[in-house]
């Protein structure tokens, strides 16, 4: 099975940024998805580990 690499989820949540800030949403809401491209992005950790263990939440 194919997984996401690092680059391509952080592609993902940037469009879904854009798709709502097109869409005139919550600010918020935005901002939540930017900050987590950033956070995953500049992060150093290994996501595919963390998600195994349902850890996602701890990438600062």
């Amino acid at each position: 099975m194919s997984s996401l690499k690092k680059e391509q989820i952080v592609e993902v949540l940037e469009t879904i940024a854009t798709l709502l800030e097109l869409q005139e949403e919550n600010p918020f809401k935005i901002r939540a998805y930017t900050n987590a491209a950033r956070s995953i992005e500049t992060w150093g950790g290994n996501l595919r580990e963390l998600a195994a263990e349902n850890r996602l939440e701890e990438i600062p």
